[in-house]
């Protein structure tokens, strides 16, 4: 790329926004350019005003344009929403190589094998994630090649979305003035900003709650093993504030922001909140306690949904090193205590790391999602601001298969 530019969008229920990063000599990532408005146009990860979401594009893109002193051409997006869905699979194949030596075509056939599944009619394949290595009887292989061996069997984490919701938002894109450089979902971009590599070796459930979305991504020995989006996030709890309070979204999220606690108990009974005046209405004191209940109600139920997740897919025996939570919802206070009491797991908050910014704003919870972007974005040739490298043998191979 280009003077080792890399740019990247984070389009959100809430905000939009983009990081213009550099690559030096040395493989060092920088963030130089930053800009951040107000998104309008998007509604639990999928485009419902394309004109709207491509100002809010460019808007973003061209603050962080003016900050960098960087103009940039192509831009790697997040996806998340509902439509998205996931699945492991499973391919085989014999291996051809010279005295049965497993080279790079042998790769690229297995995992061709992998992602060979029916993909529903009006969805699109986004991501083809290895897992393991199997050659004949020895499993749990990271690197095949160069082994000997007559079978070779690979397992995959496949992610597929919407065609229509996907065309929409690259749309979207192009409509700005920017070509399409890739398509990332949420929870990949976030894990990578948040997560050691400790973490992924030993097992970690990472939960991202955003403002209409919640990602969750499970890693086990190194590798993507469960994804899932569940339809509700932050924007709720404010929704919530609103109605009970009936207060303006606005002062509710400022509420929710400055006074809110997800966890009652360490909430004293005495403490109040000043609601501010509205209309006719003079301002006003609320219960504190009350406040922090209504949090906890709607991020109990968020939890119960990942519960549900994690029961599904048996994930407790996979995640050693217990669980990380991002997004801007991780900045409530008492989100740990709550989330240990729900699911009996340990938990931290994950913030993005790994990298030098000149806006360190951005080293906050609600922004790892873009900065997992651009940490995916790096040229493999180019990355070494992780123990590992970002995607593995597929990216070799991504030239041999249509999405």
């Amino acid at each position: 790329m280009k003077n080792n530019i890399i740019a990247a969008c984070d389009i959100g229920s809430s905000k939009v926004c983009c990081g213009i990063a550099r690559i030096d000599e040395n493989a060092e990532f920088s963030l130089i350019g930053f800009g951040e408005v107000p998104s309008k146009g998007i509604r639990k990860g999928v485009v419902s005003n394309i004109e709207t979401v491509t100002t809010n594009i460019t808007d973003a893109v061209t603050a962080a344009e003016i900050m960098s002193g960087e103009n940039v051409s192509s831009l790697t997006l997040n996806i998340s929403g509902d439509h998205i869905s996931s699945t492991n699979s499973i391919g085989v194949v014999a291996v051809s190589g010279k005295n049965k030596e497993i080279n790079y075509e042998d790769v690229r056939r297995v995992i061709e094998a992998a992602r060979t599944v029916v993909i529903p009619k009006g969805r699109e394949l986004i991501h083809v994630l290895e897992q393991h290595y199997c050659v004949d009887d020895q499993s749990d292989i990271k690197y095949p090649i160069g082994m000997t061996g007559v079978r070779l069997e690979t397992s995959v984490h496949l992610v597929s979305g919407s065609m229509m919701l996907l065309r929409n938002l690259k749309n979207a894109v192009i409509r700005a003035g920017y070509n399409f450089q890739d398509i990332i979902i949420s929870s990949l971009a976030s894990a990578e900003a948040c997560i050691s590599q400790d973490e992924k070796e030993l097992g970690v459930l990472v939960i991202d709650i955003g403002s209409d979305m919640t990602d969750i991504i499970c890693y086990h020995n190194d590798a993507v093993a469960y994804s899932a989006c569940i339809p509700l996030g932050g924007s709720y709890i404010t929704k919530d504030i609103s109605i009970i309070l009936k207060i303006p979204i606005k002062e509710a999220e400022n509420i929710k922001k400055n006074s809110g606690n997800a966890y009652p108990s360490l909430v004293d009974e005495d403490e109040k909140v000043e609601v501010p005046a509205i209309g006719a209405n003079p301002s006003r004191l609320e219960s504190k306690k009350l406040i922090s209940q209504i949090i906890e109600a709607r991020v109990k139920e968020i939890l119960g949904l990942v519960e549900d997740n994690m029961e599904k897919a048996d994930l407790r025996k996979k995640i050693s090193s217990g669980i990380v939570v991002t997004g801007g919802t991780a900045k409530l206070a008492g989100i740990e205590n709550l989330i240990f009491d729900v699911l009996k797991v340990p938990v931290r908050v994950g913030y993005p790391y790994g990298f030098n910014s000149v806006n360190t704003n951005i080293f906050s919870p609600e922004y790892s999602t873009l900065v997992g972007l651009l940490l995916l974005s790096v040229e493999d040739s180019k990355t070494n601001m992780k123990p590992k490298e970002k995607k593995g043998f597929f990216d070799q191979f991504k030239n041999f298969f249509s999405k």
